[in-house]
């Protein structure tokens, strides 16, 4: 049988210390009632488990949260501009996880013109496209290191023939291996005034890395910065400190206009521009070290865009840089020339 023997008065509970015995009752902690009503803020006013009417205070929220009528905590969503700052966007849409870590699409404002949102490359943030222009201070660059000595200049070392023959067969795009091997044993007093080693005490138009040789692609061991050692060297043939001079300023102008953001893919004539602009402002000092009267390193040297110099024999011309290959070609082998031809 399952019989019912009564209920406990108030003030005790059934089976409290023996079982179907009532006893005085023990009053659960403030944190058991909270938990047991399921509560975890504020103050709540109910009866415990013996019977008491109780006010107890279940606890604060954390950070980003409220507590809600029901006396539990819910995430309160931060603001459009709150989840915008947060993200750093201060423009477009931007979509993402917002404090509460739900998704979230925000329209974070706009721009004042003439910046456009996006406009320096990162998104939602305002900004322009860099322009192709000189800085307003000199850059930062390398200074030239000085070459050796005196260009070894040997002037009938070789014949045009045997110039032409040497740029076709080492330098062109159809030049191999075998036919600039074949060019070298063909032509050792040649190729001994337009090739000199890295170690030499003065160097030809063409230098050699004696590390780099490899038979198989490169028999004379040129490397590619070894014509602009020879620039160096014609150069300062026509005046000592001109060619170590000319690449100073050379560098300065690639720092102020080539490598900079603005001018990478610009066309030629903004590049040009850049570069002019370089030349009276930001590498006024290193043009200066080149064509300041009587002191300039290459004054009668170079031209300054009107009388041509000797030295202009260095440099490729500007219908030679836009001809291609074939330019190349013509280049190189006046280059060779001023050092070892008729």
């Amino acid at each position: 049988r399952t019989v019912s023997c009564g209920t406990c008065s108030t003030g005790s509970r059934c089976g409290g210390v023996v079982a179907n015995r009532c006893a005085a009752c023990v009053a659960e902690s403030n944190a058991a009632l909270c938990a047991r009503l399921g509560k975890n803020c504020g103050s709540v006013t109910a009866p415990d488990d013996c019977g008491t009417t109780r006010t107890v205070s279940c606890g604060a929220c954390g950070a980003n949260e409220a507590c809600t009528a029901a006396n539990v905590c819910a995430c309160t969503p931060e603001t459009d501009a709150a989840f915008c700052t947060r993200l750093g966007a201060a423009c477009g849409s931007l979509s993402g996880a917002d404090n509460c870590g739900n998704a979230r699409t925000a329209a974070c404002g706009g721009c004042i013109a003439p910046l456009t949102c996006g406009g320096g490359g990162v998104s939602n943030v305002c900004g322009s496209a860099p322009v192709c222009a000189p800085p307003s201070a000199s850059p930062s660059f390398s200074a030239t290191q000085p070459i050796p000595g005196p260009a070894p200049f040997a002037a009938q070392a070789c014949t045009s023939a045997q110039i032409g023959a040497f740029v076709d067969a080492c330098f062109v795009a159809s030049a191999s291996a075998t036919s600039c091997e074949a060019w070298r044993q063909a032509n050792a007093t040649c190729r001994a005034c337009l090739v000199t080693p890295e170690t030499s005490a003065a160097y030809g138009p063409f230098v050699s890395r004696t590390a780099f040789v490899d038979a198989a692609s490169n028999p004379l061991g040129i490397f590619e910065a070894s014509v602009r050692l020879g620039v160096q060297a014609c150069l300062d043939h026509f005046r000592a400190g001109c060619g170590a001079t000319f690449f100073d300023h050379e560098a300065c102008l690639a720092a102020s206009c080539d490598g900079t953001a603005g001018c990478v893919g610009a066309t030629a004539s903004t590049l040009a521009a850049c570069r002019a602009g370089a030349r009276t402002g930001a590498c006024a000092s290193t043009y200066a070290g080149m064509f300041a009267p009587a002191s300039g390193a290459c004054v009668g040297v170079l031209n300054t865009g009107a009388t041509s110099a000797l030295g202009d024999a260095c440099l490729p011309s500007a219908a030679e840089e836009a001809a291609g290959e074939s330019g190349q070609r013509a280049y190189l082998a006046r280059l060779a020339s001023v050092f070892c031809g008729p």
